[in-house]
């Protein structure tokens, strides 16, 4: 197999999640809507954490009191102390994570929709030595069988790809409402399916 054919092959595959504007403008949308349900699931979370936290700090310095009083004994003191502030610990672990996965979101979502756009004009572009980069973030382990590859795409890129074929042939899908756009988003996931297995693997 040509080196120019494999390129022409993976170019394609590329190709393949760039959507049409205007599927990629309502999956802007979606994205932005859905912002709003992932903030709120995260202050929600983040409430019950700090109510979490407030109910261990409180306990500590009460516990802390009873030895002062010598109402508890040495040794249960440092066995409840212990156990609580492991859990203390877990919980300001948690709550960094919520606040940084909350900023993340939108801003993460938009790059992965702006790479699905360009990776193709990119790929082409680059020298063959940096194009496995860029298949590396859209692809893995695709298959190589009877001459023609199988693009196994990475996750979200798989769905990017079922979405534009399935677009093709939905013409009343840009003229949607915006509340449409996460229940459209949603149909789409359950419609993947993993790529067959038969051939070799070919390292993407």
């Amino acid at each position: 197999m040509k080196e120019e054919e494999l390129t022409r092959q993976f170019g394609e595959a590329l190709g393949a999640i760039q959507l049409d504007p205007e599927v990629h403008g309502l999956l802007i949308r979606a994205l932005r809507e859905s912002q709003v349900d992932e903030k709120r699931f995260h202050q929600e979370e983040i409430s019950k954490l700090e109510k979490e936290r407030h109910t261990l700090e409180t306990r500590l310095e009460s516990i802390y009191l009873d030895k002062l009083d010598r109402v508890i004994t040495t040794d249960f003191f440092q066995e409840k102390s212990r156990e609580w502030k492991s859990t203390l610990e877990g919980i300001k672990g948690k709550l960094e994570k919520h606040s940084q996965a909350h900023g993340n979101y939108m801003e993460e979502g938009a790059q992965l929709l702006d790479l699905s756009q360009q990776a193709a004009e990119i790929y082409r572009k680059l020298e063959m030595t940096e194009k496995k980069r860029i298949l590396n973030l859209v692809l893995a382990n695709s298959i190589w069988l009877n001459a023609q590859l199988i693009p196994n795409y990475r996750e979200l890129f798989g769905l990017l790809a079922v979405m534009k074929t399935q677009s093709q042939g939905n013409p009343d899908l840009a003229g949607g409402k915006p509340g449409d756009c996460k229940e459209w988003y949603t149909r789409q996931e359950s419609n993947l399916r993993p790529l067959p297995s038969e051939g070799s693997a070919l390292s993407s």
